[in-house]
């Protein structure tokens, strides 16, 4: 199921890096071609404390740390 939602939310070239206890992180190409770490986390694991962590990222700029991008309900799961 995680392959149609991002293939229909533009990705490609997508890989299964892993997963956690809440969630499952891939490697795949945005539909601008860069390339993206993609993590799913199912609705019912993503907390303020979730929000909170993946937006902090936003403000920081480093080559060690990843952009981000957004954060996308898509059903059941949110695709950061």
């Amino acid at each position: 199921m995680d392959y149609r939602v991002l293939v229909s939310k533009g990705f490609r070239d997508i890989c299964y890096l892993g997963s956690g206890s809440f969630g499952r992180v891939y490697y795949a190409h945005s539909e601008t071609g860069e390339e993206v770490a993609v993590k799913i986390i199912p609705q019912k694991h993503f907390s303020k404390g979730e929000y909170d962590a993946a937006t902090v990222l936003d403000s920081y700029s480093s080559d060690y740390i990843i952009k981000f991008y957004s954060i996308v309900n898509v059903g059941r799961d949110v695709i950061i």
